[in-house]
């Protein structure tokens, strides 16, 4: 961390992302891209579990519960990104 803020600048880089950093590549992960934000994550699935309670209304929450859990990540996307889910 030192050496990374004596280069760019001091305060450059906290302790707190450095060891993000770490954990990330003793993990096998070595992508320099961020990690999507929650907040962008949480809008998908909600629009995603809108789909599927426009495409059914009459579904209670338990009901949208499950039928969510019958959709692979690639399904989650797909719906997320076209608005509608292709499988039906």
């Amino acid at each position: 961390m030192e050496l990374i803020n004596s280069t760019l600048g001091k305060h450059s880089v906290s302790h707190s992302t450095v060891k993000k950093w770490f954990s990330k590549f003793h993990d096998g992960n070595f992508t320099l891209e961020d990690d999507p934000r929650r907040s962008a994550v949480k809008e998908k699935l909600e629009d995603v579990l809108q789909v599927l309670l426009d495409e059914n209304p009459c579904q209670n929450q338990e009901e949208l519960q499950n039928s969510y859990r019958n959709y692979s990540p690639s399904d989650i996307i797909s719906i997320a990104c076209n608005g509608k889910d292709d499988r039906m």
